[in-house]
């Protein structure tokens, strides 16, 4: 049995992956993340809309959402705001990120119910700190 220790959790070999839900459209953006997150012991799963967030989330029960604002913003942060009111999926942190640090929008997705917003380059570089952030009891 090998025991894994990645600031992030205990993770047993042979055990399931924490999973962590990423929702974009943007291909890369999505893979870049997936490979990351990986590399941090999770499975990862890939939705490429907001419509399909709350079912999956529903079904899969993530550990952590990754919502991407590039595109489609008014229909993400509606979807981040549903899964914040739903008592069953509240408590997903949801960590929202984009290609700009467009302060209006940051703000808007906080409002929704996001644990936290930051930009494309910040997922990529700071992504453990960032999981460890989100996933911390408040």
């Amino acid at each position: 049995m090998v025991w894994h220790f990645a600031n992030l959790g205990l993770f047993v070999e042979g055990v399931t992956q924490p999973l962590a839900l990423i929702v974009s459209a943007r291909a890369t953006q999505s893979r870049i993340l997936e490979e990351n997150l990986g590399q941090l012991g999770y499975r990862v799963e890939v939705v490429p809309g907001a419509a399909d967030m709350l079912a999956v989330a529903r079904n899969e029960k993530p550990l952590a959402l990754f919502a991407d604002l590039a595109q489609n913003q008014d229909a993400m942060l509606a979807a981040i705001q549903q899964l914040h009111s739903d008592p069953a999926l509240q408590h997903i942190p949801v960590v929202a990120f984009g290609e700009s640090d467009d302060k209006e929008l940051a703000a808007r997705a906080l409002q929704a119910g996001a644990r936290m917003t930051v930009n494309d380059r910040a997922v990529q570089v700071h992504l453990r700190q960032l999981l460890e952030q989100a996933l911390s009891v408040e």
